[in-house]
């Protein structure tokens, strides 16, 4: 399978996943026959990018950290959860903890490499933007050594993170275009609004609390409600980095999600922790597998692999030469070409 852009198809192309809606709904199958009737379906849920199956690709598998289907469980148990916090203004760690194992139990291999498009969601932003920050979360605090408690109850405070803004009028917590003073003001209050729920509940971890209290706060003080700066548990820096990053990486309806290398310099310009973040760069694969990319030799490759120890050099899959116009087919592991190096993603490029 590669991955392409929509607007670059013509029809007739083989669809190589399932396109699945955060409700659990199949928009296109696997294997069946793009149109171009499809286009303006997709775009209306910002989906931009779809896999197609093709003989140049044969045997190129995306590997998902977490399958769609049960991503998509997670957030549909968790938009319940969040549902019924929001009636009784309280929570039971029972229902919560599901969710917390299911995402422990699907990142528990050794090397968890994140794919940009595991985080990117078309809809329902709410519910599958804490479950991103959730996996996000998690994977960080493997890769910095925490013990599998404290990894569950960093886990469960990112889920709950943003639990405060289910008191945030919906006419600010959803407007498009720029806050005004007043309603940041309003928005940046949902972190102490969400402590208040869960404060005195005797089942939720002290990990969990501060994490919801201050995943706002900024390396240099600036940060909302405490302004504690650098004096703050490091499981809280942790999940500022997450949901910061997958902000910047998701689609919204007013902007496209940025790539992988303009959200980390993005990240490096926020006073959030220098630590987390390089940790951050060393799990997260700036080229998915599938994509299109060209090298510095101006050949034409499909990403086969990416390799834990080297993200920006995995193995590809030659398949065309822009200088002599002739096709290839022919594998190249960067990790033993110190001569190439991959220049630009080519999203667009149909051979």
């Amino acid at each position: 399978m590669r991955l392409v852009n929509i607007e670059t198809l013509k029809g007739g192309e083989i669809i190589g996943q399932d396109i699945v809606t955060s409700e659990g709904g199949i928009l296109l199958r696997s294997q069946s026959r793009f149109k171009l009737a499809y286009k303006n379906r997709l775009l209306e849920r910002y989906i931009y990018q779809i896999y197609i199956d093709d003989e140049i690709s044969k045997g190129i598998i995306p590997n998902e950290v977490i399958p769609h289907n049960v991503r998509m469980r997670l957030n549909q148990h968790l938009d319940s959860q969040f549902r019924k916090i929001e009636k009784l203004m309280t929570i039971n760690l029972n229902d919560i903890a599901p969710i917390t194992s299911s995402i422990m139990n699907e990142l528990s291999h050794k090397d968890v490499i994140l794919d940009i498009l595991d985080l990117q969601h078309n809809d329902d932003y709410t519910y599958s933007h804490c479950v991103n920050v959730s996996i996000i979360a998690c994977a960080l605090a493997k890769k910095m050594g925490f013990n599998q408690d404290d990894i569950n109850k960093i886990v469960t405070g990112a889920l709950l993170h943003d639990i405060g803004k289910i008191i945030i009028p919906k006419d600010i917590l959803n407007k498009p275009g720029k806050l005004t003073p007043d309603e940041l003001k309003v928005m940046q209050s949902h972190p102490q609004l969400g402590y208040d729920i869960i404060k005195n509940d005797a089942y939720l971890s002290p990990i969990s609390k501060v994490i919801i209290l201050c995943h706002h706060e900024r390396e240099d003080g600036r940060g909302y409600p405490l302004q504690k700066g650098k004096d703050l548990y490091v499981g809280a820096k942790l999940v500022a980095v997450a949901d910061v990053f997958d902000a910047l990486v998701s689609t919204r309806p007013y902007r496209t999600g940025f790539p992988i290398s303009r959200a980390l310099s993005i990240l490096k310009q926020e006073e959030l922790n220098e630590s987390v973040i390089g940790t951050l760069e060393h799990i997260v694969a700036s080229y998915p597998v599938g994509c299109t990319v060209r090298l510095n030799n101006n050949c034409v490759a499909l990403v086969e692999q990416n390799f834990a120890d080297d993200l920006c050099r995995p193995l590809l899959r030659v398949i065309y030469n822009l200088q002599t116009r002739t096709r290839e087919n022919y594998k190249c592991d960067l990790r033993t070409s110190p001569n190439l190096e991959i220049v630009e993603k080519l999203p667009n490029f149909m051979q």
